[in-house]
């Protein structure tokens, strides 16, 4: 709702899932500075799809659990994508010993994505 030169909202939602318990703690941490984040990251995801101001494309909401994938479909197209960019493809890192191991480690893509 507009109010003069600003605009206010309530925000809520339900504390069940890990994901919903992660942005609960983070909109907390923020304090005062969550309208601007808020801001922020919309206006960031308007840039990426500037027909739904146009109302031309639909709204989709998606969680990461909720992807048309599984764990091993995505493991299998960044391997192919890695391997087509001549990167090399580390299966697991139990300790690395390098950055580099760390960052082409699949399961630690994967496991960051949980961080989106």
């Amino acid at each position: 709702m507009k109010k003069g030169d600003n605009y206010r909202y309530t925000l809520q939602f339900p504390a069940q899932t890990e994901d919903q318990l992660q942005v609960g703690e983070l909109l907390e941490r923020l304090g005062s500075k969550k309208s601007r984040f808020i801001v922020i990251v919309l206006a960031e995801y308007i840039r990426d799809h500037p027909d739904i101001l146009e109302g031309k494309s639909p709204i989709r909401v998606t969680s990461v659990n909720n992807l048309p994938y599984s764990r091993n479909e995505l493991r299998e197209m960044i391997k192919q994508i890695m391997t087509e960019d001549g990167l090399e493809v580390v299966e697991k890192v139990d300790a690395p010993t390098n950055e580099t191991q760390s960052d082409n480690s699949i399961d630690a893509m994967l496991d960051s994505l949980m961080d989106f």
